[in-house]
């Protein structure tokens, strides 16, 4: 419970943070500063390689909460019955058939490494779908902001997002 309100006070903290300066962005100069082209994708990737080991580090420290469990018991039911013999196999699944096919995807990956089921890598494999879609949403955020800001505010919001405790506790601890 301590861990959770933390990370609500650091996530506020941030919020109240970033609301600071992208206020004082918008009101100086650094509204319409522009970086260099390189340095543009310098900065990008700096922030997106960060943000993939931060939520790595993070995948591979924290356990998961027990729905971790699940994706593995399920990711090997589907495998070993296929897709039309899941839910007739599973005695619990309240996921869409969509993800089914994921975790199918992600437990073919684990057993042909031969990743053993409840190992840290095995959470990592099967935590690597959200930490990938959260880069991605990172990207399309970036994308928006640029459109409309300029450089250094596009890359304080893209911060906010990929930085986001919320964000990384959702994809690569829970």
């Amino acid at each position: 419970m301590v861990y959770i309100n933390l990370v609500a006070i650091f996530t506020i903290l941030i919020f109240i943070g970033a609301y600071i300066v992208l206020r004082t962005c918008y009101k100086t100069k650094l509204k319409t500063y522009k970086i260099p082209k390189l340095t543009n994708h310098m900065m990008i990737a700096v922030m997106f390689a960060l943000a993939f080991i931060v939520r790595l580090i993070c995948a591979f420290k924290f356990s998961g909460h027990s729905d971790l469990e699940c994706f593995e018991y399920w990711g090997g039911i589907v495998f070993e019955n296929g897709p039309t013999g899941f839910y007739k196999a599973a005695s619990f699944a309240d996921y869409p058939p969509g993800y089914m096919y994921v975790l199918w995807v992600l437990e073919a990956i684990k057993r042909l490494f031969k990743v053993q089921h409840g190992s840290r890598m095995a959470g990592i494999i099967i935590k690597s779908v959200p930490i990938l879609f959260d880069l991605l949403t990172g990207t399309v955020i970036y994308k928006i902001a640029k459109k409309r800001y300029s450089d250094v505010v596009s890359y304080i919001i893209l911060g906010i997002y990929l930085f986001n405790p919320v964000v990384i506790f959702n994809s690569a601890v829970w």
